[in-house]
């Protein structure tokens, strides 16, 4: 269990603007004592004070209902929009184009103070309207018939890849296939490997007579063979299995409409 919290933890963490992190959203927590040598993602929804952009994602400072919210964008002000939301969630906000300057009025909030106008926009309006990576969510699965169960997309996952040294080989990327798809999901295992996910998985053992992993997956490849090592840790085997697939995925769908799980 320490593990699974440990993992959702620095997973939340880590695509969160790190000032947002420490201010509001994620106490200190010794779990995360040694969160510092986590490689920094720098990605474009980690924008920095000097940028503008039209959406911005920040955190809900204080709140009254009936006046709106306050929220923290990482600028020199606060912006406000007219939704009473939850105090320390974080949300995308449409900002516009250009800064959109007022005083407020609401005397529940502070009236008075230069606030910046924003809307309440949906985390995926950066990717649909402006093609803009806009971060991951985590998604907590007890077993691994709870990963494929739980999909959060209507139906399912068309297409499913798991990642293991007794995988398929392919000479290259470039010559590994995927049929169209909308929904993808890449299972990686843990030191051995997605057989002892199966074989821990007590839902899985009561519906396959002795289930292998190879057979619940749509492709089963290796993606370093050769490896040298016993092992590949898990968040080396993400990064190498995503940069073995991403001419694949990207042959068959558009990036502007692509719905990946990892």
């Amino acid at each position: 269990m320490q593990c699974r919290a440990l993992c959702l933890l620095t997973h939340c963490y880590q695509p969160c603007r790190f000032m947002m992190c420490c201010r509001a959203l994620i106490p200190m927590h010794a779990d995360l004592r040694l969160a510092g040598t986590l490689p920094p993602l720098d990605a474009p929804h980690h924008m920095r004070a000097t940028e503008w952009a039209t959406y911005r994602e920040g955190v809900v400072l204080s709140s009254v209902p009936g006046e709106g919210s306050l929220l923290n964008v990482g600028l020199d002000k606060d912006a406000y929009i007219t939704q009473a939301l939850r105090t320390n969630v974080r949300v995308t906000l449409q900002m516009g184009p250009q800064p959109t300057q007022m005083v407020l009025q609401q005397a529940g909030l502070g009236s008075g103070q230069q606030v910046l106008f924003g809307q309440l926009a949906k985390p995926s309006s950066p990717r649909e309207t402006e093609g803009t990576y806009w971060g991951y969510t985590t998604r907590l699965a007890t077993s691994l018939s709870q990963v494929f169960q739980d999909c959060p997309f209507e139906g399912t996952y068309d297409l499913t890849v798991g990642t293991s040294e007794r995988g398929m080989v392919v000479p290259g990327p470039e010559y590994l296939q995927f049929p169209p798809f909308q929904h993808l999901l890449i299972g990686f295992g843990g030191p051995h490997g997605l057989e002892e996910c199966v074989q821990q998985d007590p839902a899985l053992q009561a519906m396959h007579q002795s289930p292998q992993p190879d057979k619940l997956f749509n492709l089963y490849c290796n993606t370093c063979p050769e490896q040298g090592s016993r092992t590949i840790r898990t968040e080396e085997a993400v990064l190498i299995s995503l940069s073995y697939f991403q001419s694949a995925i990207t042959r068959h769908t558009a990036v502007s409409n692509l719905k990946a799980a990892v």
